[in-house]
């Protein structure tokens, strides 16, 4: 029995996840820190921050490498931060230490690992916002938190890296288009994210659970994670991976069931 109904062969068509479901996965939460990487060291290489024949390497294999997930799980097991652990794994791949040094100069894991979350997380925002859009009819409660997706949106597609020179930064989130001055602290908008989540799969419960039982259990489930969510001290990389993917894919699934309704 698998761990998540996300993750079942079994319940797949049952509760299914859609165009979501492939942003949630090790590969693409991998592939977005990828992104990260490469793009930094392009934009350093161009500012002059680090060498630009090891900028334009860096850049160019970010996109080219394939990395398995099963490889990182031990450094993980120790509390190692997953931006950290790829990013040696990437260098060992490479086997070119002159240009692997440079690596996420001036970055901090965490905060790669958080902009990485942004990137994926405003095309999950840019599912959610087409597939209300198509729903038939709208509960004011449903149309309320359409209203609401494009600041929420706006809020997480942020670069949440700091410390980079003015310039770098700029150029950096000018690179993944995301924005460069974050109106809240990362843990206030990633428990609005929640809250808004846990609330349009309790929308969808109210305006569906009669004809269809499982958006109510979705909801609960939603409530349910969004609640320890919330009450977590601080956003980890521990609390997002058990709560903020088990969110969007609850509150997602629900979404399409409402649409088949």
């Amino acid at each position: 029995m698998a761990a998540s109904v996300f993750d079942s062969p079994l319940y797949a068509k049952r509760f299914p996840t859609g165009d979501a479901g492939r942003l949630f996965t090790e590969s693409a939460k991998l592939r977005a820190i990828l992104l990260v990487i490469g793009n930094l060291a392009k934009v350093q290489a161009e500012s002059g921050a680090i060498p630009a024949e090891s900028g334009m390497f860096l850049h160019r294999n970010t996109m080219e490498v394939q990395i398995d997930p099963a490889s990182l799980a031990q450094s993980i097991g120790t509390g190692r931060p997953l931006a950290s652990a790829l990013s040696d794994a990437f260098a060992k791949e490479l086997e070119a230490p002159e240009h692997s040094q440079y690596l996420m100069r001036g970055a901090e894991a965490q905060a790669v690992a958080a902009t990485a979350d942004a990137l994926r997380l405003r095309q999950f925002l840019t599912l959610c916002a087409r597939d209300l859009a198509a729903l038939p009819e709208k509960s004011t409660a449903l149309t309320d938190l359409e209203a609401a997706l494009p600041a929420l949106k706006t809020a997480i597609s942020q670069l949440w890296l700091r410390g980079l020179p003015a310039e770098d930064h700029t150029a950096l989130a000018a690179a993944l288009r995301l924005g460069d001055t974050p109106s809240a602290p990362l843990q206030a908008v990633l428990h609005a994210l929640g809250s808004w989540l846990a609330a349009l799969a309790g929308a969808l419960s109210d305006a569906n659970s009669k004809a269809d039982a499982r958006h109510a259990a979705l909801a609960s489930a939603c409530r349910g994670h969004e609640s320890a969510f919330a009450e977590s001290a601080e956003v980890s990389e521990v609390t997002t991976t058990l709560h903020l993917p088990q969110l969007c894919l609850g509150a997602y699934s629900s979404l399409l069931l409402a649409q088949k309704s």
